[in-house]
């Protein structure tokens, strides 16, 4: 019963403070460029720049997959295409919630920590799958409108909430 895999692939939106960070960084470079006709060693603080924007451009250029294997959600960020890096498995078993329709400034609920592996796009529904351990509650921020949204939230119908009703475990 438990033996389905699904995997989903999410790409990460750019933002206009990651756009912004890149033209800056291209400006830089070419200043220390234009600079070499004046500074003996201004060009190699340029190919410095250039080749520092190469390797942050890679990193920011993001993807995540989930992958839904019984009741682990695994969640990988992918770099460029080319790295991958697990950065949670998530057992679903202990989940406390599921937060639908999730939005930082919610006030009733306080999260000690947010983790962040949404698209970022605008128009997309996120969800929270909401942890607790101790006095520490944890959310972790999904896309809802794909498959593994949609299966987490058939796997636990009872624990899916709006708004700020999530529960803690006592």
């Amino acid at each position: 019963m438990n033996d389905y895999i699904v995997e989903v692939t999410v790409k990460r939106k750019q933002t206009w403070r990651l756009k912004t960070r890149k033209m800056l960084m291209v400006l830089l470079g070419v200043a220390f460029m234009v600079l070499e006709a004046f500074v003996p060693f201004a060009a190699v603080c340029g190919v410095a720049v250039f080749t520092g924007a190469y390797v942050l451009f890679k990193r920011w250029n993001l993807e995540f997959e989930y992958a839904l294997a019984g009741m682990s959600l695994d969640i990988t960020k992918i770099m460029s295409k080319e790295t991958r890096k697990e950065v949670q498995s998530l057992n679903l078993m202990e989940l406390s919630c599921i937060v639908e329709g999730f939005e930082k400034n919610i006030g009733g609920i306080k999260f000690d920590k947010i983790c962040d592996y949404s698209s970022l796009e605008e128009k997309a529904a996120v969800d929270a799958l909401v942890y607790e351990s101790g006095i520490c509650r944890t959310a972790y921020l999904i896309d809802a409108d794909n498959e593994i949204g949609k299966k987490v939230k058939l796997l636990f119908p009872g624990k899916i909430v709006r708004g700020d009703r999530c529960e803690s475990k006592s």
